[in-house]
């Protein structure tokens, strides 16, 4: 759930004594309302969300799937 894939994104984040704060975005390969851009100091460096319907019809899964992709370079950058 959206609940838990945050839950990880907190521990990541405490882990690496890292402030961060997430705004609601659009994008397609999620459903809206339910994604966000997560950022640190004003740099994006990850989405969180539910994937889409029709994006987990095309891979034929057929539970609800929820993503955290976080670009690590960025991450890395800023630690």
């Amino acid at each position: 759930s959206f609940t838990e894939i945050k839950q990880i994104l907190d521990s990541l984040m405490n882990a690496l004594d890292i402030n961060y704060s997430i705004r609601e975005v659009d994008h397609n390969s999620f459903i809206s309302g339910r994604v966000g851009r997560v950022s640190i100091r004003d740099v994006d460096v990850a989405y969180i969300g539910e994937i889409h319907p029709l994006i987990l019809d095309e891979f034929e899964l057929e539970m609800p799937v929820v993503v955290l992709e976080l670009n690590v370079n960025e991450l890395f950058k800023l630690v």
